[in-house]
């Protein structure tokens, strides 16, 4: 999980994609098992030592990323997003 996933997942929650979001969140919580939050998280993000049970788990997330390509467009999602800041 890299240095920005808290951030991600509240712009992927934002922008509407939620299942995205979600499996963005489910894959820190693998990463994160603690909750570390903001300094405390981006202190140790680059020095995680996943098992290989973590692995696998991080894997099975990958696979439900992958799949919602087909149905969660994030480019789709984006565009609407910002056409409807653009009216407001």
């Amino acid at each position: 999980m890299g240095i920005f996933a808290p951030e991600i997942i509240h712009v992927l929650n934002e922008i509407k994609a939620l299942g995205t979001a979600e499996t963005v969140s489910n894959s820190l919580l693998v990463a994160n098992p603690t909750g570390l939050l903001d300094d405390a998280y981006k202190e140790i993000v680059f020095q995680i030592q996943l098992t290989e049970q973590q692995r696998a788990q991080l894997y099975s997330h990958d696979i439900c990323y992958d799949q919602l390509h087909d149905s969660e467009n994030l480019e789709d999602l984006l565009g609407a997003y910002l056409q409807e800041i653009i009216k407001i």
